[in-house]
């Protein structure tokens, strides 16, 4: 069910706050060789945390299961997203990123909010399987950065035009990182900026309180 307001209370900021699009995890992940087709591709990512549909942890390897989804058009002239992607932590002591995981047509995906008091999205995919997602993020960001999700799900349910007009030229795969598209967003206040990544703490909220549960993982 979802309701109206959300019980977080973020704490006041010092200074004046602005909002900077800046590349996320995922989108520097994209960068890197192995992933060299993908590249560039416009998108809007967010680190999520697996959770039951009560907001419970989802546990994998006795461990909470983090990622981050995208949602990104494969091709420079789209208009609108075409492609999900999930990327996860890459695991290992001298390993850093994320790992693209997943790469799932958006028409084969059904995205929707579950429950606005814990950020929380519910992802069914065409096969049955669903999954329930709780935005990891800090609580002066979250309330934006789930309006940001709320939007683009409207926008994907509304008929658009597919295709850019044919002036649009395709970029070429050898994008330097620093021209990468911006593929988030991170609130600066002063000369302090929230960096991209994963938290380190558990998250807060119906996450923390739920009891750990098992679960098929997305990832």
């Amino acid at each position: 069910m979802i309701r109206l307001r959300n019980r977080r209370h973020p704490q006041p900021l010092q200074g004046t706050p602005k909002w900077v699009p800046i590349l996320g995890e995922l989108q520097k992940t994209l960068q890197k060789g192995e992933y060299l087709p993908l590249r560039p591709m416009p998108m809007f990512e967010s680190n999520f945390v697996q959770v039951t549909s009560r907001g419970g942890p989802v546990f994998v390897s006795h461990r909470t299961n983090r990622l981050t989804m995208g949602a990104a058009a494969s091709l420079p002239g789209l208009l609108m997203p075409d492609i999900l992607l999930i990327g996860q932590p890459a695991e290992g002591r001298d390993c850093s990123g994320l790992v693209l995981t997943r790469m799932i047509p958006l028409d084969l995906t059904h995205l929707c909010v579950h429950d606005l008091s814990s950020w929380c999205l519910k992802l069914r995919l065409v096969s049955g399987h669903h999954y329930y997602l709780a935005l990891d993020a800090p609580d002066n960001e979250a309330g934006f950065l789930f309006n940001c999700w709320i939007r683009l799900m409207k926008l994907l349910r509304e008929p658009a035009f597919t295709w850019a007009p044919r002036t649009v030229l395709s970029a070429h795969l050898d994008v330097p990182l620093a021209k990468a598209p911006a593929s988030t967003w991170y609130l600066q206040v002063g000369s302090q900026l929230h960096r991209p990544g994963m938290a380190a703490q558990e998250p807060t909220g119906q996450v923390q309180r739920g009891l750990g549960a098992r679960a098929q993982s997305l990832g």
